[in-house]
C-alpha cells in the first residue's frame, strides 16, 4: 500500500491517503492488514497518544493500538475519517512530520449519528524503515 507512495509526486498526500484508506476499511475483512502495513512493527516500535470518543489510548505496538482502538469504538456501527484543511508538513529523505485536521462521521450501533461530528488535531511522524514508509508516532487530540 505505502510502497506506491515512493513513485508519487506528493508523498505526503499519498501517505495520508493510505492512512485514511486503512482506517476507513476497518469494517471490512482484512482491515487489520491495511492498518498494520502502515505502522512500524514490533514492541516499542510506535508511540501513540490518541483521544477517541472520550477514551485515552496509548500504545507502543500495533497489537496494543488495535486492541485499544477496537475497544474505544466497539459501540460504533461505522466510522469514516476525512481530512480537514491543508496539512502542515516537514519532510526529509527518511522522515515526514505531518500535522492535519481530521473529522469523522460516526454512527452508533443503534443508527444514531454522533453529533456534533468528532474533530481532532492529528500529528504523524512517518519514517522510512527498510525502504518502506511507516508511522512511528501518532497523536490525535480532540479539537
Amino acid at each position: 500500500m505505502v510502497e506506491a507512495c515512493e513513485k508519487s509526486s506528493n508523498i505526503v498526500q499519498c501517505l495520508l491517503k493510505c492512512w485514511l484508506k486503512a482506517w476507513n476499511e476497518c469494517g471490512e475483512p482484512d482491515a487489520t492488514l491495511s492498518l498494520v502495513s502502515i505502522f512500524a512493527e514490533g514492541d516499542d516500535a510506535i508511540d501513540v497518544e490518541d483521544e477517541a470518543f472520550g477514551v485515552a489510548i496509548t500504545a507502543s505496538s500495533f497489537r496494543e493500538y488495535k486492541e485499544k482502538w477496537r475497544a474505544a469504538i466497539d459501540d460504533l456501527k461505522s466510522l469514516t475519517f476525512e481530512l480537514v484543511g491543508e496539512p502542515q508538513v516537514r519532510i526529509s529523505d527518511d522522515r515526514a512530520d505531518i500535522s492535519f485536521g481530521l473529522t469523522a462521521k460516526a454512527e452508533r450501533d443503534d443508527g444514531a449519528l454522533i453529533v456534533p461530528a468528532p474533530r481532532w488535531r492529528a500529528e504523524h511522524i512517518w519514517r522510512r524503515i527498510d525502504g518502506e514508509w511507516r508511522i512511528v508516532r501518532e497523536r490525535l487530540k480532540a479539537a
